[in-house]
């Protein structure tokens, strides 16, 4: 299942349309997603 990114932790932001703006995949589950990032991507559509 790790093909599929399954045990994968992910973010994701998705605009009021629903369009993906920012995703990122972390394939091992103890990292941590940056989630700076995700923020500075969301403060964008802001």
């Amino acid at each position: 299942m790790e093909e599929f990114l399954l045990l994968a932790r992910s973010v994701f932001v998705i605009e009021t349309k629903d369009k993906v703006t920012y995703v990122e995949y972390v394939s091992e589950g103890t990292n941590r997603p940056n989630y700076e990032a995700a923020v500075d991507a969301v403060k964008e559509l802001l």
